[in-house]
């Protein structure tokens, strides 16, 4: 299973980083400005996308309708508008207060957690 490694290294250095940078004194918030994604092979034939179609990963907008998750529980990869109120069209997530809280691995995903800051 190539992906294994691959997920694993990815986990790792999110995991680290992450460390890294809650000892910091005050510590970052991780305040998250985009998104980006990468397609399957079947998404990347449909695709409206240049880099998409190539295979290459791109920054997504509130339109990419692509889901993720296990095939019981997908997902839009993009927040709901009723998480993050950002203007139409817009790729910037900088006012939404979206920030990374932790991150979990399995064999074929890196699962980034994401909550709003304040709400905890």
């Amino acid at each position: 299973m190539p992906e294994y490694l691959e997920s694993y290294f990815a986990g790792y250095v999110v995991k680290h980083f992450l460390e890294k940078e809650r000892c910091k004194t005050p510590p970052n918030p991780l305040t998250v400005y985009c998104l980006w994604a990468d397609l399957s092979l079947k998404e990347t034939q449909h695709s409206t996308h240049s880099l998409g179609k190539q295979g290459f990963v791109f920054k997504i907008d509130p339109s990419f309708q692509y889901l993720r998750g296990s095939r019981a529980h997908q997902t839009p990869i993009w927040p709901p508008p009723t998480l993050v109120d950002i203007p139409q069209g817009s790729t910037d997530l900088t006012a939404s207060g979206l920030v990374l809280q932790g991150v979990e691995q399995n064999p074929r995903n890196v699962i980034m957690d994401w909550e709003l800051l304040g709400s905890r």
